[in-house]
């Protein structure tokens, strides 16, 4: 059993070949909000990508407009934004709300 469990892990880890300079936007399911991250870093298999990007500030742009603040949020829009992709597409000039 735990052979199956780390295979499929490993399958997960695996699909998300990247580069340094690839960036995720990428939405917890959970609680709907978006986040973007190094897709070399990127470990939640929970989390649903919504796109890849070829640097940081790409991947906030696109996330500033997938903005959807609405209760019923689309598969690809985000509700929210984690504290930390806040800050850092701010320093980078992009706002998201």
């Amino acid at each position: 059993m735990k052979f199956v469990r780390a295979s499929i892990f490993i399958a997960a880890v695996v699909a998300l070949p990247a580069s340094a300079a690839d960036w995720l936007l990428a939405k917890n399911p959970q609680n709907m909000n978006c986040y973007v991250v190094p897709a070399d870093g990127f470990r939640e298999i929970s989390s649903k990508i919504i796109g890849r990007f070829p640097n940081q500030k790409a991947a906030c742009e696109a996330a500033a407009k997938a903005y959807d603040g609405g209760s019923d949020v689309q598969e690809n829009k985000c509700q929210a934004y984690n504290p930390n992709s806040t800050s850092e597409c701010k320093r980078l000039g992009v706002e998201l709300k």
